[in-house]
């Protein structure tokens, strides 16, 4: 099974969704219907606030179950992005050729899902994926819609993740 697998989120029926985490939640599921919201080529206006924020509280919890997901590694990953974020900002033309690179993140995210110990998890692998998934070579503003999303997403993991 390789990290596209794992990452896949299994579809949750037609179960409603009630609000806020409980022992009971399944993250996977939580996860499922987030993901549907994320859309960083047209973004909604609660993608950088109140959807990031339900992100972090599913890896939050997710973390805590699978004890990873801790800030430092999911902050890895975000300087990288921010790396690329100012690489792009200086040499916009070179985006296209950036791309697979940027890509190659969700590599990153696989090995560390595939350590032992495991320093990230499938839920974050997977919010990953569906957030580079959605880059394309002519629009680097989705990139950077991108960007902003996994900013706030740190933010509010700072509030809910493992203290």
């Amino acid at each position: 099974m390789n990290y596209h697998d794992k990452a896949r989120i299994q579809p949750s029926g037609d179960k409603p969704r009630h609000g806020g985490q409980n022992q009971d939640t399944d993250p996977s599921k939580e996860l499922e219907e987030i993901l549907k919201q994320i859309d960083v080529a047209n973004p909604s206006r609660d993608l950088f606030d109140a959807i990031a924020e339900q992100a972090a509280k599913t890896i939050a919890e997710s973390g805590r179950r699978n004890d990873c997901n801790k800030s430092t590694q999911l902050r890895r990953f975000y300087d990288e992005i921010v790396m690329w974020d100012q690489r792009i900002r200086q040499n916009k033309d070179e985006y296209g050729k950036f791309l697979p690179l940027i890509k190659m993140l969700n590599a990153k995210a696989a090995y560390a899902a595939g350590r032992k110990p495991k320093l990230v998890d499938e839920h974050f692998v997977g919010l990953l994926h569906h957030g580079l998934g959605q880059l394309t070579p002519e629009q680097p503003r989705i990139f950077e819609n991108f960007k902003l999303f996994m900013e706030a997403f740190m933010g509010f993991y700072k509030l809910h993740g493992p203290k």
